[in-house]
Parts: C-alpha cells; structure tokens; sequence
C-alpha cells in the first residue's frame, strides 16, 4: 500500500429519546438514534478463499465503516397479559457495505466468480412495524412483529480493486418488500423451555 488509509476513529453518536406517558396502559415515544457498524476481519481480509473451484472469496482491506441514523415514532400500549407496539421510521445508511458477486474475467478459459465486499454509496429505509405479545397461556407465551417498508438503493459507480481492478456499478433501484416475524415460547417440565420459530423475508433489491 502506498500510504496509510486510516481516519479520525473519534466521533460522538448521540442518541435522543422523548416519550410521552398517555395514560396507565399506553405512551407515544420519538427516536432519534445514530449507528456505526464496522466490518470485521473476514469482510477486510484480503487473502483469498476457496469453498468452490468456481467461487473466491476476499476481503476488501478498503472498506470503510457503515453509518445509520434512524428516526422513529411509537406508540405502546399495554395490557396484563401482553403488548402491542406500532411505529414508523426512516434510515438513511451511508457507505453500507454488502457482499458482490462479480465475474472475473481476467482469464479468457475459465471464468471464475469472485465475492467481494465494497461500499455502495448510500441508502434508505421508510416504513412500519407492528410488534405484539401476548401469554396465552400459564406455561404459552406468543410474539410476532411484521415489518413493511420500501428499500431505496442509489445509484453508484466505483472500482473493485480485487483480485483486479475494474468498473462497477449499482442501479438505482426502489422496492417494497417486508418481513414477518413468529415465536412460541412453551415452558415444559422440569424447567425445560422449548422455542419455536418462524421467519419469513420477502423478495427485495438486493
């Protein structure tokens, strides 16, 4: 590397919450929180890795860290037995990283795919979740939440520099998709706890 690549890792995040007490059973709350997520050594390691003859694996030691700032509204009630919560939000990502598929080319007689992971510029999230739990039971406990939002990708251009350089470049894109959300919690003898799960996420632009 011709030169240091590093930055200022000193940055404050501040994080707001307000809420207001409607009655006993119910309040409103705003959130205003900021995020970084950083990538981890298997994201930057540049030594490459084969699980497929016709797929390599690397790191981008370039990548640089994935900031969120989310905003939030909710509204919270809540009886003896269970709770239900709705909120809409906004995100708005800068620099996310995610993992590219690309095809090198560089041999004319094999092409191999490479997985590589590169930040995209920028993106956001506006939507709503539902979140409820109920017991139903004494030994029966229930949640769920459903999570619907439209996905907002922009448009980038860069240069993925591994295992070579060359051109890249993510379409602006917008789509709606959402997520669902089960769980069962079911205590058994002897204090035993048995969970069970169901998870379902709808297509989206990847």
């Amino acid at each position: 590397y011709p030169g240091s690549d590093s930055y200022d890792y000193f940055k404050v995040y501040p994080n707001f919450r307000f809420s207001y007490t409607l009655s006993d059973s119910s309040k409103l709350a705003l959130y205003i929180t900021n995020r970084v997520d950083r990538p981890g050594e298997a994201e930057l390691r540049i030594f490459p890795k084969y699980d497929d003859p016709e797929l390599l694996k690397v790191g981008n030691p370039y990548l640089r860290p994935q900031f969120t700032r989310n905003v939030e509204l909710a509204w919270e009630q809540l009886w003896d037995t269970g709770s239900l919560i709705f909120s809409v939000y906004q995100r708005y990502i800068t620099d996310p990283f995610i993992r590219v598929f690309d095809i090198d080319y560089s041999n004319p007689e094999y092409n191999i795919v490479n997985r590589i992971y590169q930040n995209v510029g920028s993106a956001s999230n506006e939507g709503f979740e539902i979140i409820a739990a109920q017991d139903l039971t004494d030994y029966w406990s229930f949640s769920g939440s459903i999570n619907w939002f439209e996905n907002e990708v922009d448009r980038y251009e860069t240069t993925l520099l591994f295992p070579a350089p060359r051109p890249f470049f993510v379409n602006q894109s917008s789509a709606d998709t959402w997520n669902l959300n089960l769980n069962n919690q079911i205590n058994l003898p002897y204090e035993i706890r048995m969970q069970l799960s169901f998870t379902y996420y709808a297509e989206r632009n990847f």
